[in-house]
């Protein structure tokens, strides 16, 4: 799934130029917690990111100036991870960008030119990352509708800890081998994969229902949650009457088998 930083969660949301570069921090600490899980480890933002107001009539540009100029030592090591990791590219596109062509919440709101006119055409999904305390942040799926892709869905984040329970980690399983095996009449799929190579098959895997699904070197792997957000897993062969298989088959392949395109979700966009 793409990340992305959610510029409307920061608007308006500091009282003071501290706590704007606390919120910040925040925001930054979030971006490199998520590159484990994310496409390609990137994180993405809007354009007009800086010039959002994060204090009224402050904006963020204004507040990291101020701090550069100031040169006090105090946030000195918040300032430069803001400066280094939220103010770099990539940049989203704007994809609703004819007068006929829109995108906008379930309560209405445009969010043309948002992280979310971006999100909503992502092939691998998508995450946002918001503010603590933002109205933005109150709801963990965000839920929308474009005029090009339809309705869609974005994870929303707010918290290392619930970043921290939606990362995918894997544990090896005994039970699975090197090869299959039968144990008291029953088949044992094997898992020949290293603890490297699971883990990065699980983390660029695609999550149905309960499942996740991964491909890595011709072959398909599925993983089991044992215990919160731990998966141990093992190969399988796709079955062309299983729903399931064939839905993360198609996705995994119009994003591209074995591209770093990071976790993804699959949503119930009718919710």
């Amino acid at each position: 799934m793409k990340v992305y930083l959610n510029e409307r969660s920061i608007c308006g949301q500091a009282t003071d130029p501290d706590n704007a570069m606390v919120i910040l921090s925040q925001l930054a600490k979030l971006v490199v917690k998520s590159q484990p899980i994310a496409s390609e480890g990137k994180s993405y933002r809007t354009r007009c990111f800086e010039a959002r107001e994060i204090i009224s009539g402050i904006s963020v540009r204004e507040i990291l100036t101020s701090s550069v100029i100031a040169q006090t030592l105090k946030f000195k090591t918040e300032r430069n991870a803001v400066l280094q990791i939220l103010m770099r590219r990539p940049f989203t596109e704007d994809r609703h960008n004819a007068a006929t062509e829109s995108i906008s919440s379930a309560n209405g709101e445009c969010l043309k030119s948002s992280c979310i006119d971006d999100a909503a055409g992502s092939l691998s999904g998508s995450m946002l990352l918001s503010a603590s305390g933002s109205p933005c942040s109150n709801d963990e799926t965000i839920h929308y509708t474009s005029s090009i892709y339809g309705k869609g869905a974005s994870l929303n984040l707010c918290s290392e800890e619930l970043l921290e329970n939606r990362t995918w980690k894997f544990e090896h399983n005994a039970k699975h081998r090197n090869t299959p095996r039968k144990s008291d009449g029953e088949d044992i799929s094997e898992m020949d994969l290293t603890h490297e190579q699971a883990q990065s098959t699980l983390s660029n895997g695609v999550m149905v229902k309960s499942r996740v699904y991964g491909y890595c070197d011709g072959s398909w792997y599925q993983f089991h949650c044992h215990i919160n957000n731990i998966y141990h897993g093992f190969k399988i062969n796709l079955e062309t009457n299983n729903t399931a298989h064939n839905t993360a088959q198609e996705k995994l392949t119009a994003i591209g088998l074995g591209f770093n395109c990071g976790q993804v979700f699959i949503f119930d966009t009718d919710s």
